[in-house]
This record gives structure tokens, C-alpha cells and sequence, in this order.
């Protein structure tokens, strides 16, 4: 091959190369124009305090052209996601100013045991008192050996009776997110009696003739009773 040809072939190679860098410089990718949730993750019910696991997870990229490609959906797009809050959630998935969304449902962790903590003084009420809860406490020992302390209060609790004078047994009622768990505690109620009795108003009528009968009208007594009821 002589000189000259070798030239002209040389030539056309490179208008050629460069015609086809051209083309590709002019060419525009396809705009987006919408992304949606081609597969979801593996897991979608989490424990409270799970870290988000995307194992699985991929998202489809439809552009305006009719075309689309898959991609696996990383941590850094999604938002919205809180391990501490329970009940169902919806995961924020963004691309290019796109979002879809992923449902995901997050549960309260197992309770393995349960105790009560009551000061002994509650325990003892009168007659006509009601429960003592000052202080008074429900541990729920979870799964993973963390303890939550809740403070008792009146609308937890049931089977007491203030009129009987008896021992009796308390349940406490509790809703650990989706479960409900229970506790009971001991009360002991005494008889009530009368502390003290002061006349605080004077009848009426104070002055009377011979032979007149007594007239209470118009008087009131206080009444002062164990259970610190008057």
C-alpha cells in the first residue's frame, strides 16, 4: 500500500471516529419519567430497634422514551424510616427527584417477664380508700434484657373493691405495642373507724322552756374516720 493511500484511508478513520464522538455528544439521555418499587426488600416487619435491610430491594427507572433499567436501592435514598416507632410505615425511595414507597411494619419487642413494684405502705388501705399508687411501678423485662418502667395508674388495674374488708388481688393491665401483658399485687383493706367527732355548727334552738323537746335542727357534726376520710 503506497504512501498516498495510506493517507486517505488515515483520513476517513478519523472523520469517521469523529463523527460518531459527535453523535454521541449530541444524543441526550432519555428523561426520566417515573420510578416505582420493582422488587421490595426480604424483610418488611422489624423489630423496634432493627436497623433497616434492604437485602432484595430494587428499583425500576421507566424514562419517556418508553425504555427502563433496574437498580438496586441503596440506604442513602430512602427516608422516612424510624426503628423506634411502631405500627406501619411508608419508606421514602427518591431518584432523580422521583420517589415510590415501601411499606414496612415495625413491632414492639417480646416481654419475658414482669414485676411489680409496690411500697409496702400502699398495700395496707382502710375500708372506702381507694388504691395507693404513689410510687408504684410495672417492669417489663424484654427480649433482649432491656427493662421499660411504667408508672401504674388507677385505669390499669381492676378487681378492687374499696368496701370489702378483705385481702385482695390486683391485676394490672398494660398494651406493650401490639401485646398485651399483665401484673398483679396484693392490698389488704381494714375496717374503717371513727378517729374523731367535733360539732362544727350548733342547732338551731338553744334556749328552751320547761317541758320543750329537743330540736337537733340546723346542727352538724365532723367526722373524722382511720382511712383519712371525713
Amino acid at each position: 500500500m503506497n504512501k498516498k493511500i495510506f493517507l486517505v484511508l488515515l483520513l476517513i478513520i478519523i472523520l469517521a471516529l469523529g463523527s460518531v464522538s459527535i453523535l454521541f455528544a449530541c444524543s441526550k439521555p432519555a428523561n426520566i419519567n417515573t420510578v416505582e418499587i420493582y422488587n421490595a426488600p426480604t424483610k418488611t416487619v422489624y423489630k423496634e430497634g432493627e436497623a433497616l435491610d434492604l437485602t432484595g430491594a430494587q428499583l425500576r427507572i421507566i424514562y419517556e422514551d418508553n425504555t427502563d433499567s433496574i437498580i438496586e436501592i441503596t440506604p442513602d435514598m430512602v427516608s422516612s424510616f424510624d426503628n423506634k416507632k411502631w405500627g406501619r410505615q411508608f419508606l421514602v425511595v427518591s431518584y432523580n427527584d422521583r420517589t415510590a414507597t415501601i411499606e414496612v411494619n415495625v413491632v414492639a419487642r417480646d416481654v419475658t417477664t414482669t414485676r411489680i413494684d409496690l411500697p409496702e405502705i400502699n398495700s395496707n388501705l382502710v375500708e372506702g380508700q381507694n388504691l395507693n399508687l404513689s410510687d408504684a411501678f410495672l417492669y417489663l423485662e424484654l427480649e433482649d434484657g432491656e427493662f421499660v418502667t411504667i408508672p401504674i395508674t388507677e385505669d390499669m388495674c381492676s378487681g378492687f373493691d374499696p368496701s370489702k374488708t378483705e385481702a385482695q388481688i390486683i391485676t394490672v393491665e398494660y398494651k406493650y405495642g401490639d401485646k398485651t401483658v399483665y401484673g398483679e399485687f396484693n392490698v389488704q383493706v381494714a375496717e374503717k373507724s371513727v378517729v374523731s367527732v367535733e360539732v362544727i355548727t350548733k342547732p338551731t334552738k338553744e334556749i328552751y322552756y320547761v317541758g320543750e323537746e329537743l330540736s337537733l335542727l340546723g346542727g352538724k357534726l365532723h367526722v373524722m374516720y382511720s382511712n383519712g376520710y371525713s
